[in-house]
């Protein structure tokens, strides 16, 4: 039993062979550690820029609607103030109303459409189902086309589409 040790337990050589092989090993796994690390500190600054971005999206997304429903204030109150004072009609009652037949005005008026108001160049027109939109010419809207103009045309303001005319009503 007290017998000769064998080559592998006293071999010098073969314990800093060893040595050396665990050595690269955990060099390697240090180099794997730290590339993971950039990989994760760079994933992580993508998703704060995304982040920003998404804040900054809803930002400018809250200062739209509160500038639209400023202008919508405005359009009421101008309303309301013209209604009071020439005895027009009030503007609870401009509801759209049937359209005119074709011809009328040189085009067809698109049923359910209302001209509300006019400003440098452009125009707040009334869909039936989306509310109130601002146009300019050149603009596409869905489920209308293309806005070529707005102009006055029979003695009346029109916002001429690749559809049809839009009037106030």
């Amino acid at each position: 039993m007290g017998g000769t040790p064998t080559a592998t337990q006293s071999d010098p050589m073969t314990f800093t062979a060893a040595l050396e092989r665990i050595d690269r090993e955990i060099t390697n796994l240090k180099t794997s550690i730290e590339g993971s690390a950039k990989q994760s500190n760079a994933q992580v600054a993508k998703i704060t820029d995304r982040l920003d971005r998404a804040d900054k999206t809803q930002s400018d997304t809250a200062a739209k609607v509160a500038r639209t429903s400023e202008s919508l204030d405005r359009i009421d109150h101008r309303l309301s103030g013209a209604a009071e004072q020439t005895g027009a009609i009030p503007s609870a009652s401009l509801a759209p109303g049937p359209a005119r037949p074709p011809g009328a005005y040189g085009a067809t008026i698109l049923d359910g459409w209302v001209l509300r108001d006019l400003f440098n160049g452009g125009a707040l027109i009334q869909s039936p189902r989306n509310g109130v939109l601002e146009v300019i010419p050149g603009d596409n809207v869905p489920g209308l086309g293309r806005i070529d103009a707005i102009r006055r045309q029979d003695g009346r303001w029109v916002v001429v589409t690749s559809r049809g005319l839009i009037v106030s009503r």
